[in-house]
């Protein structure tokens, strides 16, 4: 239904920062049209896909916030399936998001035409947007690649993800993701802008260990605290 065609193969070769892309540049583009007149489309810029770098310059990483359980469908019309999660991005970013689905609004009129739906920007509370890796039932999956012990791990797939996580959640990661805004996904509830992982690196956040006393040890420091005398 919506393919990534050859931006998945480079995803480099296109990828614009946000601070780069003109929203008055921004126009659409139909993909799919069914036999209701409904109709899928995807954001172009300047004739082209839309594939940002949320995180460009080599000290910008993404906190992940949220992760989906379970596998959902990419498209309600094709049999790729994905894991949704969220990632706190800048303030000005988040805004900039915004923009990007007020003039999307414009270009398709759905504040006309569809205005018992809900629009669902890609940006929400906290300054989350919420992503998409493609990992199962797909010929162009998500390229994945994790940072481990001064090493990079290159894959995809939900196996290669699981074993790169070692137990771990994807919360313990910080991320540098390459999005493609995919196209305008009308589900029944609202309508919202996919934005689809091609590229994205992972790396552990460093967490402080914590250590605490056992239950002995604590019964020990009674005990021995009872015992204390006063110091003249």
């Amino acid at each position: 239904m919506c393919e990534l065609s050859d931006t998945q193969a480079s995803p480099s070769a296109m990828a614009r920062t946000l601070c780069e892309l003109e929203v008055a540049n921004l126009e659409g583009r139909v993909l799919v049209t069914f036999p209701d007149g409904s109709k899928v489309t995807e954001p172009t810029y300047l004739g082209e896909k839309v594939v940002l770098d949320l995180a460009p310059g080599e000290d910008d990483w993404l906190g992940i916030v949220g992760v989906d359980k379970e596998l959902t469908e990419h498209f309600s019309a094709e049999e790729a399936k994905t894991l949704c999660f969220s990632a706190q991005v800048s303030a000005e970013d988040a805004e900039k998001l915004d923009d990007i689905d007020n003039k999307m609004k414009r270009v398709l009129n759905y504040s006309v035409m569809r205005d018992k739906l809900t629009w669902k920007n890609m940006h929400n509370g906290g300054n989350l947007v919420v992503m998409n890796l493609v990992l199962e039932d797909t010929a162009q999956p998500t390229v994945l690649k994790f940072i481990e012990t001064g090493r990079m791990m290159t894959g995809s797939g939900k196996d290669f993800l699981t074993g790169c996580l070692h137990g771990k959640d994807l919360k313990d990661f910080k991320c540098k993701p390459k999005v493609l805004l995919e196209c305008v996904h009308d589900a029944r509830e609202y309508i919202a802008i996919n934005v689809t992982v091609l590229s994205i690196i992972f790396a552990p956040r460093l967490r402080r260990k914590m250590v605490e006393h056992s239950e002995v040890e604590d019964a020990a420091a009674m005990r021995s605290a009872a015992r204390f005398r006063y110091e003249f």
